[in-house]
């Protein structure tokens, strides 16, 4: 159960910085706020997961 623990931790730390840097060159690119981003950001992932998970 403790290697379960360290690799969910390294994954939200590898995707919280991946998150970042992403969102960084995008707005710098785009010209986007960082809020903006975001909202697309996590928009993207709602869609993802539903899109993934099975339906009812």
């Amino acid at each position: 159960m403790a290697r379960g623990v360290a690799f969910a931790a390294l994954g939200a730390i590898i995707g919280n910085l991946g998150g970042y840097y992403f969102r960084k060159a995008a707005g710098e690119a785009t010209g986007l706020p960082d809020p903006v981003l975001t909202v697309l950001e996590d928009a993207t992932a709602v869609i993802l997961v539903n899109a993934a998970s099975p339906g009812d």
